[in-house]
């Protein structure tokens, strides 16, 4: 693990001095760094999911007579019901938590570790209901909630000789191998035409409505949110070019 702690400690330390009274933790030390990676691999949005929006089908639209003879017009219209998802992060230097315990390294150039993360979020669900080209039905709901996940991550780092560069280049890469889902502080934004304190009365009285006719709603979405962050939270290589550290700055490269 030597060379992952002088990576994190050019990184996230590179002022320190051999008359600091304390050394830092493998935690303490590793937490801005990680913290760091995951803001730049911080997709935007962090989700979205536009199902059936936009879907068409052919339908009638008029009849053309050829003398006495009817034929039916055919062409593509809006139709059926469209229904959009996306979700923000709100102000996400700020408000974006990370702790970190439990590092260990079980193999050389293996790091794995509990992350506890917390971000605050904007939800906008936006939906549709089209027939035969004439829309019937559109509205739009948007919340925000302060959402925290626990997750066990592996991070792996091997290093790279770059041409014209005295020191090598480290590749770094996080994945979740588990989470664990869950929101706070739940606010309704907008809903049915009504913003600001009002639109948060009657989403609160929905949102309780929702899961005392159908308790197992909130558990679903969980377990759906937390298959979709192990499959979606494996980050792209980041490359550090450690010859550009000096004198105590980093310089992360998109791959």
């Amino acid at each position: 693990m030597r060379p992952l702690m002088l990576l994190a400690l050019l990184l996230a330390c590179p002022t320190l001095r051999a008359a600091d009274p304390v050394a830092p933790t493998d935690e303490q030390t590793l937490t801005p760094f990680l913290r760091e990676l995951l803001l730049k691999a911080m997709p935007e949005p962090l989700g979205e999911s536009n199902g059936n929006w936009g879907q068409q089908r052919e339908v009638a639209v008029g009849v053309k007579w050829h003398r006495l003879r009817p034929e039916v017009m055919r062409g593509v219209k809006n139709d059926g019901h469209w229904t959009k998802v996306r979700v923000e992060a709100i102000d996400p230097a700020n408000s974006f938590g990370f702790i970190l315990k439990d590092l260990k390294s079980p193999v050389p150039n293996t790091t794995t570790f509990e992350a506890t993360m917390g971000l605050n979020v904007r939800v906008t669900h936006e939906q549709q209901l089209w027939k035969a080209g004439h829309r019937l039905y559109a509205g739009e709901v948007r919340a925000t909630a302060r959402v925290a996940v626990k997750v066990n991550c592996e991070m792996t780092t091997r290093f790279e000789k770059t041409p014209g560069n005295f020191l090598p280049t480290a590749v770094v890469r996080v994945r979740v191998t588990d989470a664990d889902l869950s929101y706070g502080e739940l606010k309704c934004e907008h809903i049915a035409r009504l913003d600001g304190k009002p639109a948060e009365v009657v989403g609160d009285v929905v949102l309780r409505t929702l899961l005392r006719v159908k308790p197992s709603l909130e558990s679903s979405i969980k377990d759906k949110a937390n298959a979709a962050i192990v499959k979606g939270a494996d980050t792209k290589e980041i490359r550090v070019e450690l010859d550009k550290l000096f004198p105590g700055r980093g310089v992360l490269l998109k791959p």
